[in-house]
């Protein structure tokens, strides 16, 4: 690996380290009671979109796979993450850990996936500009 390829590995690789880091920090400090909105399980919501947003930085870490690899490593490996944060907070004191913040953890990642998959789909079967419009 050249020195330019790895700066770039790492430039790709850096920001899913970081956006991990984030949620580990937010998950484990004391936050006290967060605002609900009855009826709106914001808790869950706020999970799935935290992690959504984590699938995407893990795909961009691991562009040298292959698409379908690429989707279920990051999907994997979001979902590992947020059974770790679970198991981590299960252990302090002011957190608890919680199976359906795992499971909203584990979906928002798999949302990610499936709307990355949705936009590629949609930019490949983009027919191209025809010659005459221009």
């Amino acid at each position: 690996m050249n020195r330019s390829s790895a700066a770039s590995r790492l430039l790709r690789v850096l920001p899913a380290v970081l956006y991990g880091s984030g949620i580990f920090y937010g998950g484990v400090i004391d936050l006290g009671k967060l605002p609900e909105t009855p009826g709106v399980p914001t808790d869950k919501l706020l999970h799935a979109l935290v992690f959504l947003g984590f699938e995407w930085w893990i795909e961009l870490a691991l562009l040298e796979l292959r698409t379908a690899s690429r989707r279920v490593a990051a999907v994997g490996l979001a979902a590992l993450v947020g059974l770790g944060l679970e198991l981590v907070q299960s252990a302090l004191p002011h957190r608890s850990g919680e199976l359906w913040d795992f499971v909203a953890d584990a979906v928002g990642a798999l949302l990610g996936a499936i709307v990355l998959g949705l936009l590629r789909w949609l930019v490949v079967r983009r027919p191209a500009p025809s010659e005459s419009s221009a």
